[in-house]
């Protein structure tokens, strides 16, 4: 059961990373014509994502070596 708080730690943060986006783009505070905006959106979920991989890398792989 290593994966159990792995999914549900991910999990509940991918609903505030969700809810938090879509409050932004409602608000018209993500402007998809500005480069710059389109750019911190795309840090913000390739940095979700890295550090996602990152944790389960060392949570999983890592203690098997």
């Amino acid at each position: 059961m290593d994966w159990l708080p792995f999914v549900y730690q991910y999990g509940v943060m991918s609903v505030f990373f969700v809810l938090g986006f879509a409050l932004a783009v409602g608000n018209n505070e993500i402007r998809w014509q500005l480069k710059a905006d389109r750019w911190t959106v795309r840090v913000l979920v390739l940095g979700f994502l890295y550090y996602m991989l990152l944790q389960g890398f060392m949570q999983f792989v890592l203690p098997r070596i």
